[in-house]
């Protein structure tokens, strides 16, 4: 293992399955990508994937914390799997705390997944246009940092 990943990775484990310490991203990681994907939502249009392939499915929006973008996730302390990231790109994000979310979703609304209660992948719910994605992550920003 890479002298500089042992500060955050688990003792003993072996460079192909290196696992992150941390569970969740701190606050200060949470706030950092949230500024990035802000940066994102400002200077780009929305692109989401919503896969319906039996055995593979998953979400993953450029305007959210399901991102698969490395720009909002760019250093190996932020994925379960640094190794992973460094050496194959593999993109592995740290999950929020249980007190935070992403900024796009809609608390209460149930289901075991994200998009379930997502305002882009949710059917319930009207995607949010630029201007409302960025006062989403405006708010959460100022929420976590305050």
């Amino acid at each position: 293992m890479k002298e500089e990943f042992k500060s955050y990775c688990r003792e003993g484990a072996h460079k192909s399955i290196v696992i992150n310490n941390n569970d969740e991203l701190s606050n200060d990681q949470y706030v950092a990508t949230l500024r990035r994907i802000r940066k994102t939502i400002a200077d780009a249009p929305l692109a989401a994937v919503d896969s319906n392939t039996p055995g593979d499915k998953y979400t993953a929006s450029n305007w959210g914390l399901c991102s698969e973008l490395k720009e909002h996730y760019p250093s190996p302390e932020l994925h379960t799997f640094p190794m992973a990231f460094v050496d194959h790109g593999r993109m592995s994000a740290l999950s929020c705390g249980a007190d935070v979310k992403c900024p796009m979703r809609v608390s209460g609304m149930g289901g075991s997944g994200c998009f379930y209660d997502c305002r882009v992948f949710s059917k319930k719910f009207k995607t949010p246009s630029q201007e409302e994605a960025l006062r989403l992550f405006d708010a959460a920003i100022t929420k976590a940092t305050t």
